[in-house]
């Protein structure tokens, strides 16, 4: 059975620890493509090679949560994603590296903040 789900239920998670004050995440998983086209083919010829994931996360900077402190340019940490909210099917974990994190604050507006992070794992679902 599809269902359908609302993005405003969705979590994440670096290990136990929830990242609040998140409003865009955006996980992409990925293969390299490999053209092995030979001479005579009549058409390109390709494979899957390596895969590889990131996740880029953006919202509310707030100056007291765990989740964003843990999110430490370097550093390897176990990201929980919940499309539909923890201890709901369609959970995944990753490991990833912490590529960057942004604060960006507006004169007119409120402080935000944005991170990416790359896989150093296998994307597996969370039973």
């Amino acid at each position: 059975m599809n269902k359908e789900v609302a993005g405003n239920l969705t979590e994440i998670f670096i290990g136990n620890t929830k990242i609040n004050g998140i409003d865009n995440a955006t996980l992409n998983r990925l293969a390299e493509i490999l053209d092995v086209t030979a001479f005579g083919d009549t058409h390109r010829r390709r494979i899957g090679g390596i895969k590889d994931s990131n996740i880029s996360l953006s919202g509310n900077y707030l100056i007291d949560d765990a989740g964003q402190m843990d999110l430490i340019p370097g550093e390897i940490v176990t990201v929980k994603y919940y499309p539909q909210g923890a201890g709901q099917p369609g959970g995944k974990q990753i490991d990833m590296i912490v590529e960057n994190f942004q604060e960006s604050a507006d004169v007119g507006g409120k402080v935000t903040f944005s991170s990416s992070l790359s896989g150093t794992s296998p994307v597996t679902k969370i039973v």
